[in-house]
């Protein structure tokens, strides 16, 4: 008995061995074509659907790599199989047709074909189809069991399962016979899975295979033993589910809503489920006749999302193009507000996306900020696990330089920790995220009865009531009434377009009319000529009253920065520990940056006001006297400035164009890591740049570290940077060098314009409204 083991463990140990062997260096080749929701290519251009799913998972528990190649058919991919071309094709109903030189595994799953009809129509069939029902069939699906099930009514044939659904919408038949994962799969995809609905008991079942060409015959066995694996851990099940192997349940009387901790909107309160969502979801219910019990989940289910043996529904999730792949939405309850949170005194002007492309951005994991951050591709995303209050904590130690989170939550939970004055938020949202019921796949009639009835909730008192306890005094107008308001609006207005355009078509056959119309639209045009004047003049005023408030205000704020530099400087003096050092020190670094920048936006208002007289100047001696002046500075950093062309003199502001051409050269040289930084002066009559034609352009070129595309327009903002201070060695620069040079030669009609590769350098092109010839004629610029 014990040698019978001993031999039974023997020969064990050398099939896995030669199992092993079998699928060493081995690679199947899997055909991939467009038929969703089986096989198909995703928005990335990646190979998706369920017989690519069956696939992979057979490939990752097996061990044998695969490789997915493209065919025009599914015909044509199955053909190449048959033929040795592909290897393998996996989750698919076989055909016995195509049966010479292939292998069949064990049955990976089976489907149920089943009778579908109109939701509307469901009650007219709940006691069977009578004899004079039309059912639609595919001839690439249906097989002749199929057909014999069918004989008592007119069958109908359609070329696809794709029109066959259509048929039932259009009422060309009265039902269709389809493998039912087949039919909800096409109905999801485009967006009408709510208006079919299966009735009665599947007629059949059909098993789902892989099928292999016969040269890898050696490899069923691992392949068999894959898909057994698969069955036992639940991958085959999970997979099944998703595509909905089994027939929907549509509709259902009761609903199981998971909750978790993610207050306001849902939250467990002495054990009861509570907050915003709950109580909307539990007045739709009540609307619906349809039963809400709630359970409680944990934060990796919520990120699951609903599914079969587990819940139902979620009473609220924001809604992403990677939730709609697990879940189902109903129309939006709200529209969140996220925005960007940071440590007071930072500095940081969060506009856009680049703002935060060096920044490390604290998120929830299982949240929309999350997903939006990650879609994005936008700095270091660092997601936490924990609550709100785990988020804040990283954020005041310093772990993260932002958070994203919503903005009503996080502003609570920082006025509860008393940090309102350390923790700060961007002045605007940084997006917009909608809310709404969630429910599991295959719940599209109960989703279809919950959308019927939200938009008229979202107006009601009732609403208003909940949305006041929960988030403060009531607001009437919330961002999901604006948005049915908009579509109301525009239903309107183009019904109103519709009516205007045949009445003016009517009228205009009549002289007298259209003489009118002229003549008042002529007076029309006149009393908007004279309002535009108007207008133009009281901005003009405005912006004289803007630029005098800005250099009393920047020369005002010099006073109290002095003060606060000059106490730093005493304090230095006194024995202080070194963390109180260090403050103290920081404390003199933010005044002088405070001043600097108070002194850019005091020469940046007085720009407008400092215009002096034009006069002939020439640019070669501009250029001599700032290399001149910035000697000692360039010689420290390798630099140096070259003259590349004759340069033609110019009518200007001397000391503007001196502020213009030291601006650019200045950063040339500053943002800059090569050996030897050179900035290049010169001029062209013509160049063409980024789609037009600058005449008589200056330019200044660098071989420094270059801009990024996505910079273009925020480089010329004032107090933009891109880059850290820390990068360049003594840059106290404030951001405010481009928004000058955009300002002078906004003033005088000149043009700006840049081409640069990071890494390889910028070269600046700008125009100016006069340029002299050496013989003093002027030339206009473009």
């Amino acid at each position: 008995m014990l040698l019978r083991s001993l031999i039974a463990g023997l020969l064990c140990c050398l099939g896995q061995l030669s199992s092993a062997q079998d699928t060493a260096n081995e690679t199947l080749i899997v055909p991939i074509t467009h038929i969703p929701p089986f096989l198909t290519i995703d928005e990335l251009g990646q190979p998706s659907g369920y017989n690519v799913d069956i696939a992979r998972a057979i490939s990752v528990q097996s061990g044998i790599p695969i490789e997915f190649r493209e065919y025009p058919t599914f015909r044509d991919g199955f053909l190449a199989v048959v033929s040795g071309e592909a290897s393998m094709v996996a989750g698919v109903n076989f055909n016995r047709l195509f049966s010479e030189n292939v292998i069949l595994s064990d049955v990976v799953t089976r489907e149920a074909v089943q009778i579908a009809v109109l939701t509307d129509r469901k009650l007219e069939f709940e006691n069977g189809l009578p004899e004079n029902t039309t059912v639609g069939v595919s001839t690439n699906v249906t097989e002749a069991q199929d057909r014999e099930a069918l004989s008592q009514y007119t069958v109908v044939d359609f070329l696809s399962a794709q029109e066959t659904l259509m048929a039932l919408l259009a009422g060309q038949v009265d039902a269709v016979l389809l493998p039912n994962n087949l039919t909800y799969g096409f109905a999801r995809q485009a967006g009408f899975d709510g208006r079919i609905t299966h009735i009665g008991v599947p007629i059949r079942e059909r098993e789902r295979i892989a099928v292999v060409n016969q040269q890898y015959e050696h490899l069923m066995p691992t392949i068999n033993e894959a898909i057994a694996a698969l069955r036992l851990n639940g991958v085959l099940d999970a997979i099944n589910d998703r595509y909905q192997f089994n027939a929907p349940s549509s509709d259902v009387d009761a609903l199981i809503v998971g909750v978790t901790d993610f207050p306001p909107y849902q939250y467990w309160e002495n054990g009861e489920a509570t907050g915003f969502a709950v109580e909307v979801m539990s007045d739709l219910g009540r609307q619906l006749g349809i039963k809400i019990n709630y359970i409680p989940i944990s934060y990796e289910q919520f990120a699951q999302g609903p599914q079969p043996n587990s819940y139902d529904a979620l009473p609220s999730v924001g809604v992403s193009a990677a939730r709609r792949e697990i879940m189902d939405f109903a129309y939006p309850i709200e529209i969140a507000e996220y925005s960007i949170f940071y440590r007071a005194g930072e500095g940081y002007a969060i506009e856009d996306y680049s703002d935060l492309a060096d920044l490390r951005i604290g998120v929830g994991e299982v949240h929309a900020g999350n997903a939006y951050a990650q879609s994005q591709g936008i700095g270091e995303v660092v997601p936490y696990a924990g609550t709100r209050d785990d988020l804040l904590d990283a954020l005041v130690d310093g772990e993260v330089d932002v958070i994203l989170y919503g903005t009503r939550q996080m502003n609570e939970t920082i006025a509860e920790a008393g940090l309102e004055n350390v923790i700060v938020s961007a002045p605007r949202p940084y997006f917009t995220s909608t809310r709404a019921p969630a429910f599991r796949l295959g719940l599209s009639v109960t989703r279809e009865r919950f959308n019927r009835i939200i938009p008229g909730y979202v107006l009601s008192q009732a609403y208003v009531d909940i949305h006041e306890k929960y988030f403060g005094s009531p607001r009437f107008w919330t961002p999901v009434r604006l948005a049915i308001l908009a579509a109301t609006i525009g239903v309107i207005a183009l019904i109103s377009l519709l009516w205007l355009t045949r009445l003016l078509n009517e009228k205009r056959k009549q002289a007298e009319r259209a003489s009118r119309l002229k003549q008042s639209l002529l007076e029309t045009e006149q009393r908007y000529s004279g309002e535009l004047q108007a207008l133009i003049k009281e901005l003009e005023r405005t912006n004289r009253e803007l630029n005098d408030f800005a250099y009393i205000a920047s020369h005002d704020l010099k006073e109290p920065l002095r003060g606060i530099s000059i106490n730093a400087d005493f304090l230095k003096r006194e024995h202080l520990s070194d963390a109180a050092a260090r403050r103290v020190e920081r404390m003199g670094k933010l005044a002088r940056r405070m001043d600097n920048l108070v002194s850019d936006l005091l020469q940046y208002s007085r720009l407008s006001n400092t215009t002096g007289p034009k006069q002939t100047i020439a640019v070669e001696t501009i250029v001599d006297g700032i290399r001149y002046e910035l000697a000692e500075w360039l010689e420290e950093r390798s630099g140096e400035i070259v003259v590349v062309s004759d340069l033609p003199n110019i009518r200007f502001d001397k000391s503007k164009a001196k502020t213009l051409f030291q601006n650019l050269i200045v950063n040339g040289i500053k943002y800059n890591q090569s050996p030897r930084r050179t900035v290049e002066v010169g001029f062209l009559r013509s160049i063409y740049v980024n789609g037009t034609t600058l005449e008589n352009a200056f330019f200044v070129r660098d071989n420094g570290i270059g801009i990024e595309e996505a910079y273009r327009e925020k480089v010329f903002r004032i107090f933009s940077r891109l880059n850290k201070r820390t990068e360049f060695e003594n840059d106290t620069g404030t951001g405010s060098g481009l928004a000058f040079v955009k300002k002078i030669l906004g003033e005088r009609n000149g043009k700006i314009d840049f081409v640069s590769e990071p890494g390889n350098g910028t070269t600046f092109y700008f125009t100016l409204s006069e340029v002299e010839a050496a013989d003093g004629e002027k030339r206009d610029a473009a």
